[in-house]
């Protein structure tokens, strides 16, 4: 049944994703400012070497220790890269003023209860599945599941919620200070 379920969201998606990405190229006319975009090109570079820290960390224990611990699959390892380098980037961009288009009238909180929604949309543990599960072991090899697909996506949006949580706290506190 979950498998199913599965199937009949991926053949929804099918024909939704190029109708919004045709639409996202021909009405979007938004465009970052110099500043922004060095900010940005800042953020691609901190994701950057984020990605490579947890590679050659990587390459350390597959050399050292994984004779005695578990291996990584190559998929779990590219999932973990994905996640990490896209929450860096991404948080990066929100704090700094890098995230939305100049002039895009954008609700910050409405971005954040949007981010939040996906968070535990996609968060395995509200599902009561088990760490065996989320993380299987297959030959000595943790590999990916569904449900730490969903796992790596929870991850990414939280960490983009309080990326948006910081960022509205210090835009209140810099507006006290300016009343005052």
């Amino acid at each position: 049944m979950k498998n199913m379920f599965t199937l009949i969201l991926f053949l929804m998606l099918i024909p939704i994703m190029p109708i919004t990405m045709y639409a996202q190229y021909k009405y979007n006319k938004g465009e970052f400012d110099e500043m922004q975009e060095l900010r940005r090109s800042i953020a691609y570079k901190k994701a950057f070497f984020s990605v490579m820290v947890i590679i050659v960390a990587y390459m350390f224990y597959d050399l050292l220790l994984a004779d005695y611990f578990i291996h990584l699959s190559a998929l779990f390892l590219a999932c973990i890269c994905l996640t990490v380098g896209g929450s860096v980037f991404n948080a990066y961009c929100i704090l700094n003023d890098a995230y939305y288009y100049v002039g895009e009238n954008h609700s910050s909180k409405f971005s954040l209860i949007v981010f939040l929604i996906i968070c535990f949309f996609e968060f395995p543990s509200l599902k009561w599945t088990s760490i065996s599960e989320i993380f299987p072991i297959e030959n000595g090899t943790i590999s990916v599941s569904f449900d730490s697909l969903n796992l790596f996506l929870s991850v990414f949006f939280f960490t983009m919620a309080v990326a948006l949580c910081i960022k509205q706290v210090k835009e209140k506190r810099s507006r006290v200070s300016e009343e005052n």
